[in-house]
């Protein structure tokens, strides 16, 4: 059995607009849940599960509606994508074997323009949007390291595996850590381009400020240190120094928004690295746990790692509108 999970806060128009793209699917063996960690929502039908998230975050919010549905496979959805009426039928039909499915997200203004097909992981673990501002029919490698947790098809095999979302993290970079425990179990990561979803880019928790890039910085580095091979975690500060390096030029040339944008982001940013090196005992405690059971070595994950780095148009991306 197939549940569509969404995750919810506003429950607003937005989670309207997704429900009924999805009752209006060619493929209609599956069941809908709804997870809201903010409003109740209201008028969504007879049909639908419904269940209330105790705390605020997006893990916590995924970890209630997975276990409540232990035995099925999950697209995990936010309210704010609409899916074509092929979507389900096409993941479900490419998804043949345990694993994580990567639908190709498009922007809600403009359904022919990429919004993302998951994401780069550059090797300090900053990911990036792949093929953003891009056009739909732009090839991107059909294997990736990370999902977007916008929307994705999950093999209930993997999420037994992998176990719950790490609700230490609460919001941005869950997407990461997941994908990356999911990969160090053997499991891989593939690209659907033929199944499509919009998404209203930064409805849920806007685009840029400061909470922003402290939590992403903060939950990157738990992640890659409860992940990454050893060997890789002893040169992040030379990847980190080169990351910043490429978003400064890319800020100082104009190229969309590369670079951190203004005084704020810049110590949201700062102050999450000093957050997420704080944690990292934690993280280590958590990678010791699940190093008994990676079935990836090192040297495999290296050869993914540094054989898809992110282009730097995709680090330069565009402002979307």
């Amino acid at each position: 059995m197939t549940t569509v999970l969404i995750i919810t806060y506003k429950a607003a128009e937005e989670l309207h607009n997704c429900l009924a793209s999805l009752h209006n699917q060619t493929h209609t063996d599956f069941s809908i849940s709804v997870v809201y960690t903010g409003n109740r929502p209201t008028g969504i039908g007879e049909h639908i599960n419904l269940y209330k998230s105790p705390v605020n975050g997006y893990s916590f919010a995924v970890n209630v509606g997975i276990s409540n549905h232990p035995d099925d496979d999950i697209i995990l959805l936010n309210d704010d994508t609409i899916a074509t009426s092929n979507f389900v039928e096409e993941l479900v039909a490419n998804a043949p074997s345990p694993g994580i499915y990567q639908p190709q997200i498009c922007l809600a203004a403009n359904s022919g323009i990429v919004e993302n097909c998951g994401h780069w992981v550059h090797p300090d673990g900053f990911n990036f949007a792949r093929g953003r501002g891009q056009t739909t029919d732009t090839p991107l490698p059909n294997s990736l390291l990370c999902f977007s947790g916008a929307a994705v098809y999950i093999h209930r095999e993997v999420i037994r595996q992998v176990g719950p979302f790490d609700e230490d993290l609460g919001f941005f970079g869950e997407d990461l850590d997941w994908s990356l425990r999911a990969i160090r179990l053997g499991y891989p990561i593939r690209y659907v381009p033929s199944a499509k979803i919009s998404h209203i880019l930064g409805a849920s928790y806007g685009r840029a400020n400061k909470e922003k890039a402290y939590l992403v910085e903060k939950n990157r580095i738990q992640a890659i240190i409860r992940s990454f091979p050893k060997r890789d975690l002893s040169i992040l500060p030379f990847w980190l120094a080169m990351r910043l390096l490429k978003q400064g030029i890319g800020s100082v040339l104009g190229l969309g928004v590369a670079g951190f944008d203004g005084n704020e982001m810049l110590r949201g940013a700062i102050k999450g690295n000093i957050a997420g090196t704080m944690s990292i005992p934690n993280a280590l405690q958590k990678r010791i746990s699940d190093a008994r059971h990676w079935k990836q070595t090192s040297a495999e994950f290296r050869r993914q790692l540094y054989g898809q780095l992110p282009p730097l148009r995709d680090i330069w991306h565009p402002k979307l509108r």
